[in-house]
């Protein structure tokens, strides 16, 4: 067959095996066509892929294990194969080469499928692909496990885990500084798409895109739920693991400990993304609830959130114990009340650390959150 006189640039859209270089991947062109490319030379300085354009089912088959890579690379689905070269401006670029049989050299062998995962987890898996984004499947059913549930509670359910991820993504990133695109709330919020079978299964993608690798910031947070959802057999190991969660992510698993146990439902979710190339997940029923709670009874302090500003003192109210700070980290002013007598405080002049206890409640009516700072201590600094 001729070769098709035609150049293209692609990006990368998954890594499927990376080892010192991308070693398959899948890249799309500039109207979203997707190609899967092979590293067939990697001894010059740029290393050579060859390449075929897929469709979606073919590009699923082999994603989902239906298809060895041998199979897919023995036939195009547009009678053109491409030969991708990374040059020194960081582009794939194409060109079409004349094959009517592949060369056995560019060739893997038979039986190469990628990857090895179970039925149960297929459909996640083409989720991810065909989004390009995080999935998550939250699934719930009563003690019978029949596949319906009260909407109010089914409502809870789906607030408490998102605060779950919302709480675990804003601990695990709390220490990074100076990097406002981490802060952006759409890295921890989910929205559903779908619904199926199979419990009350419902299906969530990630609201922040994924980069050029198909990494979404999200599992930054499912991987931190991923281990506080852990082995209850391993009490201590468990809890060291939940106390670097200490605080609002504590909780709002509490919360959904509380509930499964009160309603006797189980609850669990998986999840992957293109960059993940796995599913993992996690079951709760009411008695791992009940355990998982024992372990964590009489640890008060795994609740507490503890909030640290530093800053001039701009406001106090000695009768009423009430204080106004402007934190120098990022010049906002914060205020609550006092345990401590603030007697001996000096506003206007004077700098203070405030070593506070940081409180979240939900306000029934509008369902919005509100956030309050009671003063634990204070230090005058020099």
């Amino acid at each position: 067959m001729a070769a098709v006189e035609t150049t293209l640039q692609l990006t990368v859209d998954k890594i499927l095996i990376y080892y010192d270089l991308p070693q398959l991947f899948i890249a799309k062109d500039q109207v979203d066509g997707k190609y899967v490319c092979m590293n067939v030379d990697s001894e010059n300085e740029y290393p050579k892929y060859i390449s075929i354009r897929v469709s979606t089912n073919k590009l699923n088959e082999l994603i989902l294990g239906k298809m060895d890579l041998r199979t897919a690379f023995q036939s195009s689905e547009t009678g053109v194969w491409y030969f991708v070269t990374f040059n020194e401006n960081g582009d794939y670029i194409t060109d079409a080469i004349n094959f009517s049989v592949v060369d056995e050299k560019y060739l893997p062998e038979e039986g190469f499928f990628f990857p090895e995962i179970e039925t149960n987890d297929n459909l996640i898996i083409k989720e991810a692909t065909e989004k390009n984004n995080a999935i998550v499947h939250l699934s719930f059913s009563d003690a019978f496990n029949r596949e319906s549930m009260d909407i109010e509670l089914l409502g809870d359910f789906i607030k408490l885990f998102q605060n779950l991820v919302k709480y675990s993504y804003k601990k695990a990133v709390s220490t990074v500084k100076n990097r406002p695109d981490l802060e952006r709330s759409e890295n921890y919020t989910l929205r559903a798409f779908e619904t199926s079978p199979g419990s009350f299964n419902i299906h969530l993608e990630s609201a922040a895109k994924t980069d050029l690798f198909g990494y979404s910031n999200v599992e930054i947070a499912l991987k931190r739920i991923d281990e506080i959802i852990g082995d209850v057999s391993q009490k201590d190991a468990l809890l060291d693991k939940i106390k670097t969660y200490r605080g609002h992510a504590v909780n709002a698993y509490k919360k959904i400990l509380e509930n499964i146990i009160d309603n006797n439902i189980n609850v669990s979710y998986k999840w992957t993304s293109p960059f993940n190339n796995k599913v993992t997940g996690r079951k709760i029923n009411r008695i791992y609830a009940e355990k998982a709670i024992e372990i964590m009874t009489g640890k008060d302090d795994l609740g507490s959130e503890v909030r640290e500003f530093v800053g001039i003192v701009t406001e106090v109210d000695y009768d009423k114990g009430t204080w106004r700070i402007i934190d120098e980290e990022d010049n906002k002013p914060y205020s609550g009340k006092s345990t401590p007598s603030l007697e001996g405080i000096t506003i206007h002049t004077k700098r203070y650390k405030f070593i506070c206890d940081e409180v979240v409640e939900m306000i029934k009516i509008t369902q919005k959150e509100k956030t309050s700072y009671n003063l634990l201590s204070f230090t005058e600094l020099r």
